[in-house]
């Protein structure tokens, strides 16, 4: 074996052959993030012309010309190849010490034991302890079995549907009853779920910045979802968002009102004939409250259309697909539109466009490993749950020192920086 730089092309053709890969560990991301100021190289294991393992390692430029260097996500190698993953790490670090590195920082996406839904663990499900054990015995930090959100770095809880030999109504049983619910609810208002085109990428956008400010989350800015549209392209990064057109919806309600109107006048006919009759009294007034309830309905419609215009953008998502994994990386909502359940129609149209695609697993993505009432993201945790979705608690983030001297100075200078900072 051999440890070399690869160039994209090489590493590309690896990388999409790779079953295990992410949208993280791409040339696509690490150019976006080149474009932002950070070194790019692709370097892997080679046996003859056979490439074993391979790795976008981005470098983040400090003081002196000094780097601190990440692999997002990890690594694009069988993990369970010790001789294979030892002899990575080891050379890679040489090879960034030459390269002015300070540690390097990554975060593989592997399991660390096998969890259900309700974060417990499962019995004789596997444990990953092992991978850990290989990355401190050659030198690297584990930072931990965290829980919470770190905004450094991406979740190391998540939660996940498995789609594997399931179908849509399958999936739709396994639901929590509140969540089929809500669901079906969505599926009587005329909702369109519409993937966005580039130049209307601003409506999710400016939705998104209203959710993080009732949320206290940051935003992107809108050349984020730009740029990962251009670099990834639409097959892989799709922003979707649920509108409901006001003319159709009072067309609807119009048409429900007009068969409560036909209904009544049946049933005013055989009370006619059956005047002490309780079952149509009953009906009746069954009737008539339907008609008034969408009376009251159509009207609000034309409330809404005064403020809101006829198109009504309920929520946002923005989703990755990526082999056998559609990811729900983002989303953002209307609050005062939430009755027509706008989140549930984006979730139950993208699971069907998942199983479409033949993927296996669908990822609400994170969740802050805290599943109890008093963390700040349970009504988050709540709803992915609800779709029976389960935890997936990943190994954690690493730090391999790649050279003590360097590591010391860069802390120091942080350190100093922090005191001045709060002087």
């Amino acid at each position: 074996m051999k440890f070399v730089h690869l160039t994209k092309d090489e590493f590309d053709s690896f990388e999409e052959k790779c079953p295990d890969s992410t949208f993280w560990q791409t040339s696509a991301m690490g150019i976006y993030k080149e474009k932002q100021g950070c070194s790019l190289q692709f370097v892997g294991v080679k046996e003859a012309d056979t490439i074993l393992a391979a790795s976008c390692i981005i470098g983040y430029p400090t003081i002196g010309k000094m780097y601190i260097y990440h692999a997002l996500r990890g690594f694009l190698i069988d993990y369970t190849n010790e001789d294979l993953l030892r002899f990575f790490v080891t050379e890679l670090k040489k090879d960034l010490q030459q390269q002015n590195g300070i540690y390097l920082h990554f975060n593989p996406y592997v399991q660390y034991v096998q969890r259900d839904k309700d974060a417990n663990l499962v019995e004789s499900g596997f444990n990953n302890q092992k991978i850990i054990d290989t990355f401190i015995d050659l030198g690297c930090s584990h930072k931990g079995f965290s829980r919470g959100f770190d905004i450094t770095t991406e979740p190391r809880w998540t939660m996940v549907l498995d789609l594997k030999d399931k179908d849509a109504p399958t999936l739709l049983k396994e639901m929590d009853q509140q969540t089929r619910w809500s669901i079906n609810r969505s599926l009587k208002y005329p909702i369109h779920v519409k993937t966005l085109e580039k130049k209307d990428f601003y409506l999710f956008k400016d939705m998104l910045d209203a959710t993080s400010k009732r949320r206290h989350f940051d935003s992107y800015p809108l050349s984020y979802f730009e740029d990962m549209h251009d670099l990834f392209g639409k097959d892989t990064i799709e922003l979707v968002m649920a509108c409901l057109n006001v003319e159709e919806l009072k067309e609807s309600l119009t048409k429900e009102r007009q068969d409560y109107i036909n209904e009544k006048t049946e049933i005013e006919k055989k009370l006619e004939e059956l005047p002490n009759s309780k079952k149509f009294t009953k009906k009746l007034k069954v009737a008539q409250e339907g008609i008034d309830l969408t009376t009251k309905k159509i009207q609000e419609a034309n409330e809404l259309k005064k403020q809101y215009g006829s198109e009504l953008y309920l929520a946002g998502a923005m989703f990755v697909w990526k082999n056998n994994e559609a990811i729900y990386l983002l989303s953002a909502s209307d609050e005062n539109l939430k009755k027509f359940m706008g989140p549930y129609a984006i979730q139950w149209r993208q699971i069907q466009k998942a199983l479409d695609k033949h993927m296996t697993r669908y990822n609400f993505y994170g969740t802050s490993g805290i599943f109890d009432k008093s963390a700040d993201d349970y009504g988050v945790y709540e709803f992915k749950k609800g779709f029976n979705a389960h935890v997936e608690e990943l190994i954690g983030d690493f730090e391999l020192v790649l050279d003590k001297k360097r590591d010391l100075v860069y802390r120091s200078m942080k350190k100093a920086q922090a005191v001045l900072n709060k002087g």
